[in-house]
């Protein structure tokens, strides 16, 4: 296993037994890790506004193996109506900084806009859910 975070974020990380740690800047760098199974993005997006997800995407996607490699998007999705307290505050949080709550509809946009396809959605156990991604 891999984890990956600004150099900042990891230069005094303790040592995790079978992980590597390296750094990773996934606005301005290409994903270093290719052919992996699968890439997990936990949390990430949310906190960016369409454009950003779509450059930490496009810098993911070349690591990617057609048939083999995956995407995994662990985020909350939003319904279409009668959402929670909890998302509706979640979403009003992250427009300060320029993210926001995404419904489906609204994640899909971001994935395909960048060639990928929704093969799976792992519905939520607590508040999240995943997307598996693959190439289109």
């Amino acid at each position: 296993m891999v984890l990956e975070d600004l150099a900042k974020t990891v230069e005094n990380h303790a040592p995790l037994k079978k992980t590597e740690i390296i750094p990773y800047n996934f606005f301005t760098t290409e994903q270093p890790v290719k052919g992996a199974r699968a890439y997990l993005l936990r949390h990430v997006l949310h906190d960016w506004p369409f454009h950003a997800c779509r450059q930490i995407l496009l810098n993911t996607i070349p690591a990617l193996v057609k048939g083999k490699s995956r995407i995994l998007i662990a985020e909350v999705i939003l319904p279409d109506m009668n959402t929670s307290a909890f998302g509706s505050l979640m979403d009003i949080q992250m427009m300060k900084y320029g993210g926001s709550g995404r419904k489906e509809r609204m994640w899909r946009e971001i994935f395909e806009s960048v060639g990928l396809e929704v093969a799976k959605i792992w519905p939520a156990v607590g508040t999240d859910s995943i997307f598996e991604l693959v190439l289109q």
